[in-house]
């Protein structure tokens, strides 16, 4: 007796389909791996390169380590994007601070976030960068590093605050130049008050006085 043939077997349509399902995942992987690397990960190498410099025995200066970056615009992008950064893999905050305070305003809001890390050697280094953008924003975050716990905190934001030359500053620079709790920022308290009354000072000298109406 003649067994039957035996039947074709159903190619599986669902396998044939999986295929370029796969392949566009994996390029979208690709892509957005891609763009990480250079939205993310080069800018911040740039900027770890930079910082290894400024950190160095011969270190160049903070404005040729910005042209380097791209400008002050696209150097302050760069550096905020690197500060941002977990502290295990951004371990130059610092001297990514000293770096935005060169590119003026656009940096400010996240140097005034510095102001707040966990390490006081960045906070000090934000706080004198802040001086450096003579930014009015800066004013009262700096007045409340005043009282920070590490004494070389107070020294520079004291020093901040007279280069930004805002006379708001002035109560609790006195302050802190009768405190007795921190010599060095008494120091810089009585400076910064000498130099924000000298800068007051040109400014109403400089002011035009109108002459009077004829009769």
């Amino acid at each position: 007796m003649r067994k039957p043939a035996a039947r074709p077997a159903k190619r599986d349509d669902r396998s044939d389909r999986r295929v370029p399902v796969l392949w566009g995942v994996g390029l979208g992987l690709l892509l957005l791996l891609g763009l990480f690397c250079w939205l993310v990960l080069e800018p911040c190498l740039e900027v770890r390169a930079s910082c290894a410099r400024l950190c160095s025995d011969n270190a160049p200066s903070t404005v040729a380590e910005v042209e380097r970056l791209g400008g002050p615009k696209a150097a302050a992008r760069k550096a905020i994007l690197y500060s941002r950064l977990p502290d295990r893999f951004a371990s130059y905050k610092g001297a990514a601070a000293t770096i935005m305070g060169h590119c003026g305003s656009e940096a400010v809001p996240r140097l005034i976030e510095l102001l707040h890390h966990a390490e006081s050697a960045v906070r000090l280094q934000a706080a004198s960068a802040l001086g450096s953008t003579c930014d009015q924003r800066a004013v009262e975050p700096l007045i409340h590093a005043l009282g920070d716990s590490d004494p070389f905190v107070p020294f520079h934001a004291a020093s901040a605050l007279g280069d930004v030359g805002d006379d708001r500053a002035i109560p609790a620079l006195e302050a802190l130049a009768r405190s007795n709790s921190n010599p060095l920022a008494a120091f810089a308290s009585v400076e910064a008050i000498a130099k924000i009354r000298a800068r007051a000072g040109k400014s109403q000298a400089g002011a035009v006085t109108p002459a009077p109406p004829r009769r």
